[in-house]
């Protein structure tokens, strides 16, 4: 029995020993944590000694990063843990330990807290813009309003025009094959507003003069129309701005006036034309202003039949127009 007792007291002397061991191996390498308060973060019992120099890792890149909610950060003097309860954006270097912590630069400059790298978010692409060159578009205010309901943008035009046109259908309506192909001018204003994206439509009032010869006399042309005109847009090609055209008009007043032995004539007629043409945008002091060549086809008809013939011309004058315009935007 004495023997027994022995044996016994021998034993838990070394399971004594052993444990007072443990603990003095525990309090030289790795104190227990205070947390004080739980923020339902499992922190294991034993936080070892980082392998990672802490000066090589302050003396990386500092960068930006965001913490997300719901995580945690670490103060580094008593090793407490805070809860995260907002996105917040902080300073943090860019080499973290061999936990892959990283360490956060306080407003005082000075590294008191760390962060686990599943508790950051990279915020390079959001931060791309801060760097130089720091130049920015202009903030643009976009309303969803209808093309009905907003007011419409008008383009005033004025246009000058010299004309070169055949003489078939003034030989066929004066009965006279010697009439000569004549020039005249073109005076017109136009007003165009915006329809849609790539299109203006409006109106035109427009003053043509020509003036043709013949064996027998002088012919002289005049003509005020209205007109139906529409513009594309100007359309770049190759930093080159241009634009088409095309216009219906019809007669308010046209007149024949004829020369002949130092007598006068005059003769109404009237005639519906279409006009298409293309136009090379420039800009000045002013505004827009363009050059351009038109073709125009006119069908002309007498008022009355009591002079030249006894039936209307099937003919048609055909003209072609070097034109200078000048717009004005309202």
């Amino acid at each position: 029995m004495i023997l027994l007792w022995v044996l016994l007291s021998q034993a838990l002397a070394q399971v004594e020993n052993t444990d007072n061991f443990i603990k003095q191996i525990e309090s030289r390498f790795a104190p227990s944590i205070n947390l004080k308060k739980d923020v339902g973060e499992s922190i294991p019992r034993y936080q070892y000694l980082g392998l990672i120099d802490r000066e090589k890792i302050i003396q990386s890149k500092l960068v930006q990063k965001a913490l997300k909610r719901l995580g945690s950060v670490q103060r580094l003097r008593d090793q407490k843990l805070f809860g995260i309860t907002d996105r917040m954006i902080v300073r943090v270097f860019e080499k973290t330990d061999e936990h892959d912590f990283f360490y956060v630069l306080g407003n005082n400059n000075k590294v008191s807290y760390r962060v686990h790298a599943k508790y950051v978010e990279d915020l390079a692409l959001t931060t791309t813009m801060d760097e130089p060159p720091r130049q920015y578009s202009e903030v643009k205010v976009r309303k969803n309003v209808s093309p009905y309901d907003r007011d419409l943008f008008w383009m005033h035009e004025l246009a000058a025009g010299l004309s070169l046109g055949n003489a078939r259908w003034l030989g066929d309506l004066a009965n006279d094959t010697g009439v000569q192909n004549g020039a005249g001018f073109i005076l017109k204003g136009q007003s165009l507003a915006d329809m849609g994206e790539r299109f203006r439509l409006g109106g035109s009032l427009n003053l043509e003069n020509a003036r043709h010869s013949s064996s027998r006399n002088a012919i002289t042309m005049q003509n005020i129309s209205l007109g139906l005109i529409g513009k594309t847009k100007p359309i770049e090609t190759n930093n080159f701005l241009w634009r088409l055209s095309a216009e219906f008009r019809y007669t308010l007043f046209g007149q024949l006036s004829q020369t002949s032995g130092g007598a006068q004539s005059r003769t109404r007629f009237r005639t519906t034309s279409v006009n298409i043409g293309w136009e090379k945008l420039e800009t000045n002091f002013i505004g827009p202003w363009s050059w351009g060549v038109n073709l125009q086809r006119d069908f002309p008809k007498l008022v009355n039949q009591e002079q030249f013939v006894s039936q209307n011309t099937n003919e048609a004058n055909d003209s072609l127009i070097l034109q200078l315009t000048q717009g004005v935007n309202w």
